[in-house]
């Protein structure tokens, strides 16, 4: 948290102009590398996973709620070891 407030404060002394023109080349950057269009997949993959329930969904999730996501995330690559 204190590397991230040092890096705000930093920013912060610079000419807001100069911030405003790299946040547009990155975001355009990012445009034109089909970053959108990566976006609106992932939220219609997401979708489409959260409504298909299964064994193995329920389990993640009972995983998840009760000992954190990192928990879960390695249960579920042990499966495809």
């Amino acid at each position: 948290m204190e590397e991230a407030r040092k890096i705000a404060l930093r920013l912060a002394r610079l000419p807001a102009a100069g911030i405003n023109m790299v946040k547009e080349a990155i975001n355009k950057t990012y445009e034109l590398r089909g970053m959108a269009m990566s976006m609106t997949y992932a939220e219609e993959m997401f979708s489409l996973t959260a409504m298909n329930q299964t064994p193995e969904g329920a389990e993640f999730r009972k995983i998840a709620r009760e000992q954190g996501l990192k928990a879960a995330i390695k249960w579920r690559e042990e499966r495809f070891k």
